[in-house]
């Protein structure tokens, strides 16, 4: 009948975790001890279950395979007699050793077998027509102990040359760390650096904003200096204008009052004088006093009319002042709001290009420690790696003293 072993290498599929698939066959196999775990997965081969049907063969490789492992399926033919299963975890030795009925072994639950001795294929039906009794009297205790001696050797430089990996590896994971952290550490530079040339170049712009505002704040405040002046010295001109027609107008005023006087002082000389004269000379006087009285009022309408020009040239002028000065404080107003605009941009730049930057720089930080955990859990898992091979080579080491110990004794039995 043909039947199946299931045989282990401690091969790990793509995207497994080591340590969650040596928990699944621990619990899959019901194996608490983590000496027989550590040599499962030595790299050496063994047979987890023998004699397994087609179905339970199929449904183990398929567990093996869900939990992370990579099993082999080894067939071989049994005689009816012999159709069961063996759970015993038990190394791969010769294809003899898949045919005889008890072999014995150096350990209860692993053996150990020389290296060249693994055998992953099917083994090959005995040839029972052509066999020969003969008498095995096996190894000598000196050649056992010169295996043993062997094993142990092969270990102990198996052990130094995953050591030698192990401290390459981390060289060689340092050595990227150094190198990503002097990547980031440049691009860090780098990115202070272009965010230092940005915050110069809008500082600049802005002095240069604030300057040209200076310099239009003082073109306005000559241009209102001009126009007050001026508007200062038209009004002097308009003021001494009216001082010199109230002068004349005063000295007419005196003129005119200083002729009356005298018309009528001549008058009543003159009536005075000439009686008889008094009618003709009265109305001549009363004629000349209506003609200067006509004369003093339209001296009087004049000058009301000369006051109302005045007054009208200065409201005028007054009102020119005041819009002008309107129209500066707009045009003010104006450049200041111009100003406080780009200065606001210019600001609201500058905020944008801190908050990017502080964003990358933020960014190669976390790049920065992101890296640092990885390097130090890669260094973390590969000193529990080295402690692991050691611990495992010790103990390899121990066995084999014990075995050698024993055969030196003459305490355990001979293959």
């Amino acid at each position: 009948m043909k039947r199946f072993d299931l045989t282990f290498k401690g091969d790990i599929l793509p995207d497994f975790d080591p340590d969650e698939v040596r928990e699944g066959l621990a619990e899959l196999f019901g194996i608490n001890d983590e000496l027989v775990l550590d040599e499962l997965f030595s790299g050496d081969s063994f047979v987890l279950r023998s004699g397994l049907d087609r179905r339970s063969a199929a449904d183990y490789f398929r567990k093996i395979a869900q939990l992370g492992g990579k099993a082999e399926l080894v067939t071989r033919i049994v005689p009816d007699h012999q159709d069961s299963e063996s759970d015993v975890v038990t190394k791969l030795e010769s294809d003899q050793a898949h045919t005889d009925a008890q072999p014995e072994t150096l350990h209860k639950d692993i053996d150990y077998y020389p290296s060249g001795e693994k055998s992953g294929s099917e083994p090959a039906a005995p040839d029972d027509s052509h066999r020969e009794p003969t008498i095995d009297t096996g190894p000598s205790a000196a050649e056992v102990l010169q295996r043993l001696q062997g094993l142990q050797q092969e270990a102990e430089e198996d052990h130094n040359s995953k050591l030698r990996h192990l401290e390459t590896l981390k060289a060689e994971v340092k050595q990227q760390t150094s190198a990503a952290l002097e990547d980031i550490k440049q691009h860090r530079e780098q990115v202070l650096l272009t965010a230092q040339d940005e915050t110069t170049r809008l500082e600049k712009q802005e002095r240069e904003i604030r300057e040209q505002y200076e310099r239009d704040i003082a073109l306005l405040d000559e241009e209102e200096e001009a126009q007050a002046s001026r508007l200062s010295r038209e009004l002097q001109q308009l003021e001494a204008q009216y001082r010199e027609q109230q002068e004349d107008l005063a000295t007419s005023r005196t003129q005119l009052r200083q002729d009356r006087t005298q018309l009528c002082e001549a008058a009543d000389a003159r009536i005075r004088a000439l009686e008889e004269e008094i009618a003709a000379t009265r109305a001549q006087c009363e004629q000349d006093v209506a003609a200067i009285d006509k004369l003093l009022q339209e001296k009087d309408v004049s000058s009301d009319s000369l006051e109302q020009g005045y007054s009208e040239q200065t409201g005028s002028a007054q009102t020119l002042h005041q819009d002008t000065l309107e129209e500066l404080e707009a045009r003010k107003r104006e450049a200041t709001r111009q100003y406080e605009e780009q200065r606001e941009a210019i600001r609201q730049r500058q905020q944008e290009q801190d908050r990017h930057r502080e964003e990358r720089l933020t960014g190669l930080w976390e790049d920065e420690e992101k890296n640092q955990h990885q390097a130090q859990d890669r260094l973390k898992q590969l000193e529990v790696t080295r402690k692991r091979e050691e611990q495992a080579l010790k103990q390899r080491l121990e066995r084999l003293r014990a075995e050698e110990e024993k055969v030196r004794k003459g305490e355990l039995s001979l293959p």
